[in-house]
């Protein structure tokens, strides 16, 4: 089997002509291995394509791999800055929350304590 035009259009009508072709030798007397001859050129084309595309498809998933690796390292850098930026801010609001409970019980304690 010769290789196939890239346009669609044009790859049907050769694969059409094939097939009635093998069609028209089998049933004017062909015999079966002409049909299984077609058959297995055409997986033979097909595991060709396979194979050649390998190498390609190893490549994408390397860099995939790698992608995925720098996003994990990016995804624990952003967790630990989260994590110091949360605890600071508790810290600043616990802080500011003391404040401000002394400076209402310091209020309260001149209240009660008037300075005479």
């Amino acid at each position: 089997m010769n290789k196939l035009p890239d346009d669609p259009q044009e790859r049907l009508r050769v694969l059409q002509e094939s097939f009635y072709r093998t069609l028209t030798g089998f049933f004017s007397g062909g015999t079966m291995d002409n049909t299984l001859l077609h058959f297995t050129e055409g997986i033979c084309m097909n595991l060709k394509k396979v194979s050649e595309s390998l190498p390609v498809l190893n490549e994408q998933l390397v860099q995939l791999n790698e992608n995925i690796k720098e996003a994990d390292e990016s995804s624990g850098k952003l967790t630990s800055a989260i994590k110091n930026i949360t605890l600071w801010g508790t810290i600043i609001a616990l802080g500011s929350m003391l404040i401000a409970a002394l400076s209402v019980g310091l209020e309260y304690w001149k209240y009660f304590h008037p300075a005479s």
